[in-house]
């Protein structure tokens, strides 16, 4: 067998580190051109101004307390909240049925926040505490809707969130957020609120680096992943899958979604919906 010689060697290597450079500041001018996905947003500073001011109109107010305010969002930079392995204690004050209304002020929000889950309840048990804490703090009024697939089923997170929705929209909540159960806010300026567009609250994760695909303040997105077990594989029909569900996209829309069984429970710290597909 022929054997390379220093030369030669030599000569391939600085092809092979030139391709290599060629390749990174390709990458590089990629990124510097087109890394960035020019997405409409609103600037930090007018989030207050295009909040979508509506509650619930099952909601009864008391015309004797003034209206809840929001400009803590406009607060400088604080310390990011720490994350706890747990929870000893957690006191569940004015919550029920995973709902929430402050008692010092009129809210002028109402939020639903739809969580799908199935088989995770170390990441339960860390995060219903802690965003309860997070957002009793916020001024708003909200209700946890835990929507539980309950089969051995392939996980199907679209379904759940769309059941979720057609319930939260039921009891007449005029702003959904949709929420993962492992995902827990930082920045206590990140207000969970409906905007007069849709918004992404949780642009920026620790697991992924804190890299933005386009413009959103990173600190106030700032979000802890907790850990957890990926799935060993993905649906190896999720391509067919796709491809069958493209004629019904125009004109599906909440409609679509079949089920075998449901059933809603009511909790301390959530309502239950529980999903067999």
């Amino acid at each position: 067998m022929a054997k390379w010689s220093w030369g030669v060697f030599s000569k391939l290597l600085q092809l092979h580190n030139l391709v290599r450079l060629s390749i990174g500041l390709s990458t590089l001018a990629f990124f510097l051109n087109f890394g960035s996905f020019n997405y409409d947003h609103i600037p930090l500073d007018e989030i207050e101004a295009n909040l979508y001011k509506h509650v619930n109109p099952n909601l009864k107010l008391d015309p004797n307390k003034p209206a809840c305010d929001y400009g803590f969002i406009h607060e400088p930079d604080g310390p990011m909240l720490e994350i706890p392995t747990s929870y000893d204690e957690f006191l569940p004050t004015g919550i029920a049925n995973g709902s929430f209304l402050p008692s010092h002020c009129n809210p002028q929000l109402s939020v639903a926040l739809l969580v799908t889950y199935r088989k995770r309840q170390k990441q339960l048990d860390i995060f219903l505490p802690y965003i309860h804490n997070y957002l009793r703090k916020q001024n708003i009024h909200y209700k946890i809707f835990l929507i539980e697939q309950q089969d051995d089923a392939p996980w199907n997170k679209g379904a759940l969130y769309n059941i979720g929705a057609r319930l939260a929209m039921d009891e007449r909540f005029p702003c959904l957020v949709l929420h993962d159960v492992d995902l827990l806010p930082r920045d206590p300026r990140n207000l969970y609120a409906c905007l007069q567009q849709p918004r992404h609250l949780s642009a920026s994760v620790d697991r992924l680096r804190h890299v933005l695909p386009y413009w959103f303040p990173e600190r106030v997105s700032r979000y802890a992943m907790l850990p957890h077990v990926k799935q060993a594989a993905v649906n190896p029909r999720r391509a067919a899958l796709l491809r069958q569900s493209l004629p019904d996209q125009r004109h599906d829309g909440l409609n679509s979604v079949k089920h075998i069984a449901m059933e809603v429970k009511k909790y301390r710290l959530y309502t239950l919906i529980g999903v067999r597909l």
